[in-house]
């Protein structure tokens, strides 16, 4: 199998570029590289002293801890599909275990949250098809707690669940119609998250709306009318920005909700 190749380059200098020069330029140093016999799906660093350090290395075949442990994902576990999520700050990573059923429900799941050490925070069993089944963790916060959707059928009606005991910690609803359509991003520095959503039954207005990791809501704002595209929160929350009115318009506002400027555009994503 073709090895591939993982390589950080993280160590960055600035350098003159001539006695005159008016502009720094980065120069880039690469200080390592890995090598791997499977895919690599995902993975977490370790930032102390001196250069960071793989904390797990996910790949299709297998996990790997920092510790040189290591635990084989195909052994015993055949027909099971495996997908991960990791939060925004990249210190924690959950994995998914999943056996699907032949009408699409997942008869059999397994969540593993980890720390960027490998340290395993919990493990939950999860199934989908009836009310009372555990929901699928799907979005991880900074701290660890985690994102479920009550309602399959969209962006309308989450809840946040703390890592330590699995209990809701708050149920919030960005959007009061059944089905939905929406799109999350989170702050790296700040404990804040946002979301932009539209309905398709009953609210067919776009909003925006902003949220602290206690599930609080701390405002929302329109869009205008009809669909909605991705939505972006700078790294210290101090601005959002999103696609509305049909995805033809970028809203940007900053912490307090105010509207900054809007732009008619012709894009489908933001970053």
């Amino acid at each position: 199998m073709k090895k591939l190749i993982l390589v950080t380059l993280i160590a960055v200098t600035v350098i003159a570029a001539g006695l005159h020069a008016q502009q720094a330029q980065p120069k880039l140093k690469l200080v390592w590289q890995k090598e791997y016999n499977a895919a690599i799906q995902n993975f977490t660093l370790l930032e102390g002293k001196g250069s960071p350090t793989l904390g797990i290395m996910l790949t299709e075949n297998e996990i790997q801890y920092s510790n040189g442990k290591s635990t084989n994902l195909k052994s015993g576990n055949e027909g099971y599909f495996y997908s991960n999520i990791k939060s925004k700050n990249g210190k924690y990573i959950g994995i998914h275990r999943e056996l699907h059923s032949d009408n699409g429900f997942i008869r059999d799941g397994l969540f593993s949250l980890y720390n960027s050490e490998g340290k395993i925070i919990t493990e939950i069993k999860y199934k989908e098809g009836r009310a009372e089944d555990h929901k699928r963790p799907g979005l991880l916060l900074n701290n660890g707690n985690y994102i479920i959707s009550l309602n399959d059928q969209g962006c309308s009606h989450f809840a946040i669940i703390d890592k330590n005991t699995d209990k809701i910690i708050k149920e919030f609803r960005p959007i009061d119609d059944f089905y939905s359509s929406g799109h999350i991003d989170f702050a790296e520095k700040e404990d804040l998250f946002v979301i932009c959503t539209v309905g398709t039954e009953k609210v067919h207005e776009g909003l925006v709306v902003l949220y602290d990791y206690s599930g609080n809501e701390i405002w929302r704002r329109s869009l205008g009318g009809g669909w909605t595209g991705t939505v972006a929160i700078s790294p210290f929350g101090n601005y959002v920005a999103a696609l509305g009115n049909e995805v033809t318009t970028l809203f940007t506002f900053n912490n307090k909700g105010d509207l900054l400027w809007k732009l008619d555009v012709d894009v489908a994503d933001i970053i």
